[in-house]
């Protein structure tokens, strides 16, 4: 009755003082500066840089200078052309001998010759914190900021330095469908989006599309993804142009503002602007009301006619190929023919897939698989349980009687290129195993290494309850031992988000609901997750780091399974056990 009586006061106290402007003013005040302090811990300091152009030297220099001004940052985005003319300053920096000071995420090559400096896949690493993002994608950082991004210009087909329509009406569906989807807080562009200076009374120094090299197809990906920041380089212009609107004034729901930024060329004779440092706060962390905060010099929608003439041209020619349609034999042979150019051009007869680029592929391992249940290589003698996508087994040099595995039945190589059945019954195991640990007082580490291994494996090693607080400082300690960057998820931030199909990583869940991330892959110690649970503090077993010094005959392997199946039967959701 109390609390009642306190809560009926207070709202009547609010009532009354919010009736007097003055007191109005200071509340307002008041709750922007509490709402400013809820999002505090989610701010990140962030640097871009525009075309780089192999002068790396300069760009360290002046980076160091910034750090030592401002302090350290998260990353660093580059969203012109990165390497440069001089091949021996690009092999420093890919052997490591140039090392950038924080991470650096680059875009894919705008130039013919920088080819082939990417010989990797998207998401890992060139050089020393040097992570080539790829050709166009979304990636979701630890903290949830969302970062879109396109690499090359605008051609007709796509290539290794080029994109086309199709290209970024594919971004546009990956990004826009996503769940909950109301914008990203950075795009980033090689090239500039033509008409990004309509409505606005400053424009560039240079603002002829001839010069400025703009496209009409960066202008509707902008429009589609609504980003909170939009930057581009390519060019030898800086560009700070008035936040606009993405949303119509009493016509559509109010959205956030998109800032569009401009960057020079690296050490560019004029001392043009090419690095710019700001704070933002992943848009998931805040509420609406700040994000349609509109600043007082918001201007109108700069792209309405720009896209108004793309959607006229893709008209024209819809019609054109519905009078003159290409017959189908005559198009197979043209991209026949384009195929067959591109393999002789980079010497690999298998260089080209769509949407990735061309680079020498590697050989991937397409001899029998240990894991595929369907294999005669599978040790079979270890399996607890069958599901209908997955099973379970022992593992072979486990950190203890019962590490066990969880596996696809078919041939999967991740988490994030599994479907749906195979998730599902992979939680279902995961579920199985915290209830059949938690009757022996243990709760269950579970871990997947995707690197150097060709078939999706989640490990599951149990910790006895005592020392479960332990867990997330051992891992956190193995990875300081090795250098390892490993970043701590947010609740709300999903494996997919972050991590891409073919890219290589590391993942943990632990006992409190904490999971681990490891994206930078690069002398990523294999046996790292045992290393972590081996320390003294927790399962305290440092000679069984390497499996091989743990492995038992098949004799005693059967044994230990026959006593595993009938222990863990009674929590095995689908009771689908081997006799």
């Amino acid at each position: 009755l109390f609390i009642l009586h306190l809560v009926i006061f207070n709202l009547y106290f609010y009532n009354l003082i919010s009736k007097c402007s003055f007191c109005r003013y200071f509340i307002l005040l008041f709750e922007k500066r509490l709402q400013m302090s809820l999002i505090q811990p989610y701010q990140q300091r962030i640097l871009v840089c525009g075309d780089v152009d192999g002068n790396f030297v300069n760009l360290w220099v002046r980076m160091e200078q910034v750090l030592r001004k401002v302090g350290t940052f998260e990353m660093m985005l580059v969203c012109g052309e990165f390497f440069g003319s001089d091949l021996q300053e690009n092999r420093r920096v890919l052997n490591g001998e140039l090392r950038c000071t924080i991470p650096t995420y680059i875009l894919g090559p705008l130039k013919a010759d920088s080819v082939r400096n990417y010989r990797t896949e998207a998401g890992a690493e060139l050089g020393h914190n040097l992570i080539y993002l790829g050709k166009k994608g979304i990636f979701t950082s630890a903290s949830g900021l969302t970062i879109a991004y396109l690499s090359g210009t605008e051609a007709e087909y796509e290539d290794e330095t080029h994109f086309s329509a199709e290209t970024v009406d594919s971004l546009i569906g990956q990004v826009t469908a996503r769940a909950n989807f109301t914008g990203v807080d950075i795009l980033l562009t090689s090239q500039w989006p033509r008409g990004v200076e309509k409505n606005s009374s400053y424009i560039p120094d240079l603002f002829e599309d001839e010069e400025l090299n703009c496209s009409a197809l960066v202008s509707k990906l902008a429009a589609a993804l609504k980003p909170r920041y939009h930057f581009s380089a390519n060019t030898g212009c800086h560009y700070e142009r008035p936040p606009y609107r993405n949303h119509k004034v009493l016509q559509e729901q109010t959205c956030h503002a998109t800032r569009f930024v401009g960057l020079a060329r690296n050490g560019n004779p004029q001392k043009l602007k090419y690095l710019f440092a700001f704070n933002i706060v992943p848009m998931k962390h805040m509420v609406r009301s700040q994000l349609i905060d509109l600043p007082a010099n918001t201007t109108e929608f700069p792209y309405a006619e720009v896209l108004e003439e793309l959607e006229k041209k893709i008209n024209i020619r819809k019609r054109k190929a519905h009078h003159h349609p290409m017959s189908t034999e005559k198009q197979f042979f043209f991209d026949m023919a384009q195929a067959e150019a591109s393999a002789v051009d980079n010497g690999n007869s298998n260089s080209k897939k769509r949407g990735r680029l061309a680079m020498p592929q590697k050989k991937v391992n397409i001899g029998p698989c240990w894991f595929c249940l369907s294999s005669e290589e599978v040790q079979k003698h270890l399996i607890i349980s069958i599901g209908d996508s997955a099973y379970l087994s022992l593992t072979k040099g486990g950190l203890c009687d019962d590490h066990f595995l969880i596996t696809p039945i078919g041939h999967i190589q991740s988490m994030i290129e599994a479907d749906d059945d195979v998730l599902e019954d992979i939680e279902k195991y995961k579920e199985s195993l915290r209830k059949f640990f938690a009757a022996q007082d243990r709760t269950v580490v579970f871990f997947e290494r995707n690197y150097r291994t060709q078939h999706l494996q989640v490990h599951a090693v149990p910790i006895a309850n005592s020392k479960s607080v332990f867990v997330r400082q051992c891992f956190i300690q193995a990875a300081a031992n090795h250098g390892v960057d490993m970043a701590e998820l947010s609740e709300d931030v999903a494996l997919i988000d972050i991590a891409s199909p073919g890219c290589p990583y590391f993942y943990a869940e632990l006992p409190y609901g904490q999971r681990l991330f490891v994206r930078r892959m690069k002398q990523f110690p294999v046996q790292f997750a045992r290393e972590a649970l081996t320390n003294k503090d927790l399962l305290n077993c440092p000679e069984r780091i390497d499996w091989r010094q743990c492995a038992l005959s098949v004799e005693e392997e059967t044994a230990l399974a026959l006593k595993f199946r009938s222990l863990f039967s009674p929590y095995d959701f689908n009771q689908n056990l081997l006799s």
